[in-house]
């Protein structure tokens, strides 16, 4: 789990950004409604690696 300064930071940068692409791959397993929850509240569009699916 990362730390609280590191999440304050990422939503930070998140905040700030013009736009945002999702590059979710093996690692996202099982997260599907969350990813497209996170995807949803940033308009970030989302990419898939092929393990990713």
């Amino acid at each position: 789990m990362p730390s609280e300064a590191d999440l304050d930071r990422l939503a930070d940068l998140l905040n700030q950004a013009g736009a945002v692409t999702l590059l979710c791959g093996n690692g996202c397993a099982g997260a599907h409604d969350e990813l497209v929850a996170f995807a949803d509240q940033l308009a970030a569009p989302t990419v898939h690696a092929l393990r990713g699916k």
